[in-house]
């Protein structure tokens, strides 16, 4: 499967999604947010979708929602010895050799790097924590696969790994910074909230200048 079909298996399962967050995300805020933040959040849970349904959509066995006949009786391919899909790589030749190449190589390493992005960028943890993250995700999607007709290789893992490390170091302290800037302080208080604080005030001063009259008064 070239990565045009790849991406085209995709596409359907980000729509629907995009269409599920969208409103969702509305539902739940409590107080108004940042778009650079949002626009975060859906780079993080948008790249996990497209990961996960390109597991279940590559190798020709599903593309978008159908379901090909062969899926049923594929047999299932495992590799636990690093390195051996560069072996393979050498052992092909011609047209074979480059489409091998993007989809298996640069593919499993490019899908990542949004993901390995968005967690540092979202979270602002360190390089460490994110690529432990992508580690986790690949290592989520390969244990899945132990049990259908596809190819579970450890080759996978270590080339998810460094494209969601590739991801973090891309995403530069400048980003993390700006995206703090944008948002302010986490207990940032909110326009309704700054404007229930000056009602408060006000009716204070207004109490307390009513008291300060009467006891002119008395005296």
């Amino acid at each position: 499967m070239t990565l045009l079909h790849r991406a085209a298996a995709v596409l359907p399962w980000l729509l629907i999604f995009t269409a599920i967050y969208i409103p969702a995300r509305m539902l739940t805020l409590r107080r108004p947010s940042r778009l650079s933040r949002e626009a975060a959040l859906w780079l993080l849970w948008a790249t996990a979708v497209a990961i996960i349904s390109s597991t279940l959509s590559s190798d020709g066995n599903v593309t978008g929602f159908v379901i090909s006949p062969q899926f049923a009786t594929s047999s299932a391919y495992y590799n636990y010895i690093p390195g051996r899909i560069f072996r393979r790589l050498l052992s092909t030749e011609g047209a074979a050799f480059w489409d091998f190449l993007l989809v298996n190589i640069v593919g499993n390493v490019a899908i990542f790097i949004p993901f390995g992005f968005a967690v540092r960028l979202v979270s602002r943890r360190g390089i460490i924590f994110s690529t432990a993250a992508g580690a986790a995700l690949s290592l989520f999607v390969e244990i899945c696969q132990i049990p259908m007709p596809r190819y579970t290789d450890v080759d996978d893992l270590l080339l998810n790994t460094a494209g969601a490390l590739v991801g973090a170091l891309l995403c530069l302290p400048r980003f993390i910074r700006a995206a703090e800037s944008a948002e302010g302080p986490d207990d940032a208080p909110s326009e309704a909230d700054n404007a229930v604080a000056a009602q408060d005030s006000a009716a204070a001063e207004s109490a307390e200048e009513k008291t300060s009259t009467e006891v002119t008064r008395d005296e």
